[in-house]
């Protein structure tokens, strides 16, 4: 009717409890397509897996549309775009309640209404003043490790608003593994002698986003996570030259 006004769709909530799990949904979708051959594309040669490539700044090559379906594969840089849309419902971000509906990135408050402006404070609560928790802050300035890796905080099961980054760039790179990592032997990122691109990696029920900033042959490097974590996560140092 041309004396309609207004958008011709409107999208509601139909229903906002949280997914059981911490499966991650846009990993699913990328999931679908493991060992999947790539046709053409001659810098992959071998079946992979595929994860998330999200639009962010941790990211060297940055997908143009929050809301298309592009992973990137396990050990590579680059990625590849699988479907021009995920998924409705899906996170448009790993930092933010908003979601993709039809290709379009629309606004999510915490109380997962669509259109919401309810935000949550540094403690993760709805529309909370941030006084149900305590921000605890601090500087590592070792300078005298030797090469090799050295822990420098473990964080607490709860701990949410987590940030490490790095005053000033340098040869280290940070690695981040539960704190039975010297039991068990696992890294989540940068550990066992390797080097890790910037990415999302998941881990104790959140999502860590690692950033490297190069700035000539030394790099700027960071961690942030929402939270709440579930298990006690260590940030570790890897010294590379002293």
């Amino acid at each position: 009717d041309s004396g309609c006004i207004g958008p011709k769709k409107r999208y509601v909530s139909c229903n906002i409890e949280p997914c059981p799990g911490d499966t991650n949904f846009r990993a699913e979708q990328c999931a679908k397509f493991n060992d999947k051959p790539l046709e053409g594309n001659k810098s992959l040669t071998r079946r992979a897996s595929w994860k998330p490539h999200l639009c962010s700044t941790v990211y060297r090559f940055v997908a143009p549309n929050k809301c298309e379906l592009s992973c990137i594969p396990e050990g590579e840089n680059f990625y590849y775009k699988w479907a021009d849309k995920v998924i409705d419902g899906t996170k448009c971000d790993a930092l933010s309640n908003d979601i993709c509906v039809e290709g379009y990135c629309l606004p999510l408050g915490c109380n997962n209404m669509l259109g919401s402006s309810a935000k949550e404070d540094k403690c993760r609560v709805c529309d909370g003043d941030g006084s149900t928790c305590k921000t605890l802050e601090g500087f590592f300035d070792e300078s005298q490790l030797e090469p090799g890796y050295h822990d420098i905080i473990t964080f607490p099961p709860g701990a949410t608003s987590i940030l490490v980054k790095e005053r000033k760039p340098t040869n280290n790179y940070l690695g981040t593994g539960l704190s039975l990592r010297n039991e068990s032997g696992q890294y989540f990122l940068n550990g066992n002698w390797k080097i890790d691109f910037p990415q999302s990696v998941d881990i104790a029920g959140t999502t860590f986003e690692y950033e490297r900033i190069k700035n000539g042959r030394v790099a700027f490097e960071s961690l942030y996570a929402k939270g709440p974590i579930k298990e006690p996560v260590t940030v570790v140092v890897r010294v590379i030259l002293r």
